[in-house]
């Protein structure tokens, strides 16, 4: 059950981000289909960092999840 909730949260929230990314992109920046030069040399550092942070929260889901279960086991023995 927590599992299922780990993924469905960890879901919306990469989406989330993913949304706020595309809002920041096409709206904020007005850029619609096409990037300045000055972000194409960046881009690869920010896709980077977006996908480290994911899974480093990756990680800390799975072992908030790991820790609740070993803490519900030890208290069913």
């Amino acid at each position: 059950m927590l599992a299922g909730a780990s993924l469905v949260a960890g879901s919306a929230i990469g989406i989330g981000l993913n949304f706020l990314l595309y809002i920041f992109h096409s709206l904020i920046l007005g850029w619609g289909d096409s990037a300045p030069d000055w972000y194409r040399s960046i881009q690869h550092q920010i896709m980077l960092s977006i996908m480290v942070l994911s899974v480093i929260g990756f990680f800390i889901f799975g072992h908030m999840w790991y820790r609740t279960r070993v803490n519900k086991n030890k208290g069913m023995a």
